[in-house]
């Protein structure tokens, strides 16, 4: 046996050298990233929360007085104010208290973020109310800056403070990204009478909106290149119509009265498409040449309607995701269209059952020649849950049954897939991952890499929680699967 077994523990968080900017603090420090600048001062920050005393003579210790004293506080000022503005504006505001020297930098900061991390379902009295809405005023008669790179407020402040004096805020600041979560009516009128010339990126969420607001924004912002819509309920149509949009990103999603989404961008990127609505009519995609990236989902409906209406673009798309409903497969297309430069499709597979087959996928397989990365999510139904023992004791029936289907299915061979990965995999007692597995290994001729995360969770009913022993079974049962993988290939269970 020529495969290389690898284990690997599931990890969530990157390494402490690990970063996702290059900005400039790290010509300053070859021994800290600019992550680990925004940690510490953030940390610094949270701890002046305390006494007078405390906020005056912050205990710090090791590296960190070394970085504070030596590394941060020499930096320009302007390399301190990049730092704080990817802090929310609390912490930011709170390193007034570190020194003299950081006493106003905060109020350069080019980011204002209203988005702190709130215990779900908290109710706010008035007091709380109150001085929320006060800090915040407070925030905007103190900030220096001329312009703003990004203005986010979520739902906790939204519902709270005076949300229109913000909007005239960042409208007069220039603000090129605006992110609002929640807010009352009042919301509405100020947003269609504030001048957004600058705006880049707007994402609106679970706010009082209509047809006109969102219609006015991709016509009257010229430079608009990122439009996010979700959990509007009074959104019925969205016209992203135009030759000279300079429209990248269009996302909507969850607005439950939804009918139809229009779509004539010439420089449209990437598409994300969610609908959660019993109206809808689907997409009319008529012109949209630079798409290369779209994710579909529909929650009661069957995947069909949406993935046939984005069909003229098949032909250049690089990234597909599909969100299917397994209870209307019967739905799916009998045959699909050519995807020749797809090279990465995810797929996740709602309200599977353990004994159903995901083998009707396989032509949607075969019609992606340049396909490069396979993801499958598979998300079984409660009664799965409930029967996945009993099936583990037939297991041998069932695998007779999977054999019989693979038998029908016709072995396109796959000359560029080269990763594979199942996320949720139940494998044994489970007709549903294990047969897609066999006829992924057999017909992946390059297969480099088969990432398998075992199926953990059970979040609806505690009381199916994965045994140990259990986890075993599935784990020696991947195993067993990976004893057919080519020369070379590796396997990697998480």
């Amino acid at each position: 046996m020529d495969s290389k077994w690898l284990w690997k523990k599931k990890s969530s968080e990157k390494s402490s050298g690990e970063s996702d900017s290059s900005g400039s603090v790290s010509s300053h420090s070859e021994r800290y990233s600019d992550e680990q600048f925004v940690q510490v001062i953030g940390s610094i920050a949270r701890r002046t929360a305390s006494t007078q005393e405390e906020q005056h003579n912050i205990p710090i210790k090791g590296d960190i007085t070394y970085l504070l004293q030596d590394q941060i506080s020499p930096l320009p000022d302007e390399i301190l104010i990049g730092i704080l503005s990817r802090l929310n504006t609390r912490e930011a505001s709170r390193t007034s208290a570190i020194s003299k020297r950081w006493r106003n930098l905060w109020t350069h900061v080019t980011c204002l973020n209203f988005d702190e991390d709130v215990v779900q379902n908290k109710r706010f009295d008035q007091f709380e109310i109150s001085a929320r809405a006060k800090w915040v005023t407070q925030v905007l008669q103190l900030h220096q800056g001329s312009t703003l790179d990004m203005f986010r407020m979520n739902r906790h402040y939204s519902t709270s403070v005076p949300a229109t004096k913000c909007i005239e805020f960042a409208a007069r600041k220039r603000v090129q990204r605006l992110e609002i979560e929640g807010g009352h009516n009042s919301l509405l009128k100020k947003l269609l009478e504030s001048p957004f010339k600058s705006l880049r990126h707007l994402s609106l969420k679970n706010i009082a909106v209509n047809d006109e607001l969102v219609g006015h924004f991709l016509s009257h912002c010229e430079v608009l290149e990122h439009l996010c819509v979700c959990c509007i309920e009074n959104l019925y149509a969205v016209k992203a119509v135009g030759s000279s949009l300079r429209l990248k990103f269009l996302q909507v999603s969850n607005c439950r009265q939804l009918v139809r989404v229009d779509i004539f961008a010439p420089n449209l990127v990437e598409f994300v498409y969610d609908s959660r609505s019993v109206y809808t009519r689907g997409i009319v995609l008529k012109h949209a040449p630079s798409l290369v990236k779209v994710s579909l989902a529909e929650n009661d409906e069957s995947i069909t309607r949406a993935f046939l209406s984005v069909s003229s673009c098949f032909s250049c798309l690089h990234t597909l995701s599909l969100r299917m409903n397994f209870d209307l497969q019967i739905n799916m297309p009998q045959e699909f269209p050519e995807l020749t430069c797809l090279k990465d499709l995810s797929l996740e597979v709602c309200n599977a059952n353990c004994g159903q087959s995901l083998l009707s996928l396989t032509p949607l397989l075969e019609r992606s020649p340049s396909l490069h990365r396979l993801t499958l999510q598979v998300c079984i139904s409660i009664h799965s849950f409930i029967c996945i023992a009993e099936m583990r004791w037939k297991w041998n029936y069932y695998k007779k049954q999977s054999w019989r289907d693979m038998q029908k299915i016709n072995r396109c061979p796959h000359h560029c897939l080269k990763e594979v990965k199942f996320c949720g995999f139940l494998g044994f007692g489970s007709i549903i991952d294990t047969d897609f597995a066999m006829y992924l290994i057999e017909c992946a001729m390059v297969l480099e890499k088969l990432i398998v995360e075992l199926e953990t969770r059970r979040e609806i009913l505690p009381e199916f929680k994965a045994t140990d022993n259990m986890l075993e079974a599935t784990r020696e049962h991947v195993l067993q699967l990976g004893t057919q993988l080519p020369p070379r290939a590796e396997l990697i269970i998480i």
